[in-house]
């Protein structure tokens, strides 16, 4: 299968164009962030994944620090 362009449905500002090349690490990237927006990760995640966070201040939840480490 070749990727020609394809919209990306978690970010519809994103395209993804390959010209018959090879796709660099980051594309790979953004395939994954969109197979788990597919699946609706993010949903399971906050109704199964439950860290105790004892944190005075963030920026990001757990949550999304658990995706960081995935990507």
């Amino acid at each position: 299968m070749t990727l020609h362009h394809e919209h990306l449905l978690f970010n519809k500002q994103l395209n993804i164009s390959n010209d018959g090349g090879e796709l660099a690490n980051g594309a790979g990237t953004l395939l994954l962030a969109e197979f788990l927006h597919q699946i609706n990760f993010d949903q399971f995640l906050r109704a199964n994944l439950h860290f105790q966070d004892d944190r005075r201040s963030w920026t990001f939840s757990a949550n999304n620090l658990f995706k960081q480490l995935l990507f």
